[in-house]
């Protein structure tokens, strides 16, 4: 049998993968080597940020206890962070204060509302009530005797009695009365008040939180004011003013600053609370009316002729001044080349805007004949330009006039004697002149056409002179001669002395030799 010849991959296959490890170490060993001492440092830097955190988070939470400057240099970064945050993401932020804020206003606004109805009723039933006939036909309709009626009125409000109740037990923690045999049983009352305010709670709001102010039983009225651990219950007969619930309010603050300790540990001791009743002799407040002076209707009767007699003067001057006001309106309407937009009035001031063609009547002139001011009135006027033919004709003929004008005809040096192609220039200006005089006799104005003979400035004074009055002479006789008529024009010479240019070149001295046309149109 045949031996295998060995191949050439057999010899050198043992020594392949070590000769490759040496090739690579050759060719990229450092490389690995780097990426490797890389990765290990973004390793270590990775846990060395985590450990860091923990340690700076427990050194500022430690250190600004002890030092406030920390706190002093920490507040504008936190400041600026939540600034960016809420820029960034303002619903976040109102998401997070919408239920404490919402509960805040609404609460507040309810308290508020609620004191301005108490003083309006107040002031309606001191205001609008005839005292002793209302009394005596209220003693009639309640069966009550007049007298106590009048001592009713005559006292506008008393405390009765204050209760300080525990919010979490219910429980009686103090009170104080002005009459001893108002309420029989002062713990029931308490044990009633809670739980109306729970029933309340449970059954009319969807949030539990929310507290009741006011309860009305027959002629009395209970106003609650809460505190985060007792309530003050005071009992009022008559009409109680708003400011009676400031009392009430600095009452339960001043119960919380003084007697927290005590009443926090009311719940599980049941102890009285020393000095706490002592404190509610100030909330006893009562408010007796005045009797008032018997006094004479003359001088109210007066006043009120008087106002009276000046509401109806006010009323005349201002129907007055609002006939005045329209009649100018309708003459602004009517006037040519003015469009009146808008126009408001009352009592102070007057005020009209629209469009105005710079040709119509100025709108300030008509003011004087209508005893109105320009300072009493404001007036607004863009301009435009209107197609009323009075206008449009004017306007065209103060056209054809200003572009007569801007005409001139050039001459030869030392002559006058027209270049070719001045000629056809002539025929162009005779058109003009024939259409403004049409144009002018047809609206009844005056036109006459004063022509300008002008020179260089070479040549004598006296030479140029009588150059200049020769050029003009020529085209007024050529414009007659066209068919112009002789009487709207008139010939001058003005020499040199209104170069066309101020050039001194030879460019700039052609344009001084020429003819220039004025118009008169009045």
């Amino acid at each position: 049998m045949a031996r295998e010849r060995p191949s050439v991959y057999d010899a050198i296959r043992p020594d392949s993968e070590t000769h490759f490890s040496e090739l690579q170490e050759l060719l990229v060993g450092e490389y690995i080597r780097d990426l490797r001492d890389h990765r290990e440092r973004l390793e270590k830097l990775e846990a060395d940020a985590v450990q860091s955190s923990h340690v700076v988070a427990r050194s500022l939470a430690t250190e600004s206890k002890k030092d406030p400057k920390i706190r002093k240099v920490l507040s504008p970064v936190v400041e600026d962070a939540l600034r960016i945050s809420v820029e960034e993401n303002p619903s976040m932020m109102a998401g997070i204060l919408f239920p404490m804020i919402g509960e805040a206003v609404r609460k507040a606004v309810g308290q508020a509302v609620q004191q301005m109805m108490d003083s309006t009723n107040e002031l309606l039933a001191n205001s609008l009530s005839a005292e002793r006939i209302g009394w005596r036909i209220e003693a009639w309709r309640t069966g009550k005797n007049f007298a106590e009626v009048a001592l009713a009125h005559s006292l506008s409000y008393r405390v009765e009695h204050i209760y300080v109740i525990h919010r979490t037990t219910g429980l009686l923690l103090g009170q104080v009365t002005n009459q001893a045999n108002l309420l029989q049983d002062s713990d029931m009352v308490v044990g009633m008040l809670t739980a109306i305010q729970d029933f309340v709670r449970d059954s009319f709001t969807s949030n539990q939180q929310a507290d009741l102010d006011v309860i009305q039983v027959g002629e009395f009225k209970i106003w609650l004011q809460h505190g985060p651990i007792a309530l003050l219950a005071a009992v009022i007969s008559g009409q109680p003013k708003a400011g009676l619930r400031d009392v009430l309010v600095r009452q339960v603050e001043y119960i919380h600053r003084n007697f927290q300790v005590g009443m926090a540990r009311f719940e599980t001791t049941g102890q009285a609370i020393p000095g706490l009743e002592e404190s509610l002799g100030e909330c006893l407040v009562e408010e007796v009316k005045k009797p008032k002076k018997q006094q004479s209707y003359l001088k109210f009767k007066i006043a009120g002729v008087v106002l009276l007699a000046l509401l109806c003067a006010a009323t005349f001057f201002y129907f007055r001044r609002a006939l005045i006001w329209n009649d100018y309106i309708q003459r602004l309407r009517h006037q040519p080349g003015i469009v009146v937009i808008e126009e408001t009035r009352d009592w102070t001031s007057l005020s009209v805007r629209g469009l105005r063609d710079p040709m119509a009547i100025d709108p300030i002139s008509l003011l004087g004949k209508y005893d109105l001011s320009p300072t009493q009135v404001s007036e607004h006027w863009e301009p435009y330009y209107s197609l009323d033919p009075r206008f449009a004709n004017v306007r065209r003929l103060n056209n054809e006039a200003d572009a007569l004008r801007k005409v001139a005809v050039r001459f030869q040096v030392d002559s006058t004697t027209l270049p070719i192609d001045q000629l056809a220039l002539l025929d162009t200006i005779g058109d003009q002149i024939q259409e403004l005089a049409t144009d002018a006799s047809r609206q009844r104005r005056y036109v006459h056409i004063q022509v300008f003979g002008h020179t260089d400035r070479t040549g004598t004074s006296a030479r140029n002179d009588a150059l200049s009055k020769n050029r003009a002479d020529w085209i007024v006789r050529f414009l007659v001669a066209r068919g112009i008529d002789a009487s709207l024009l008139s010939a001058a010479g003005l020499s040199d002395k209104q170069p066309g240019n101020s050039e001194q070149m030879q460019e700039g001295q052609d344009l001084d030799r020429r003819v220039t046309f004025s118009v008169d149109l009045r």
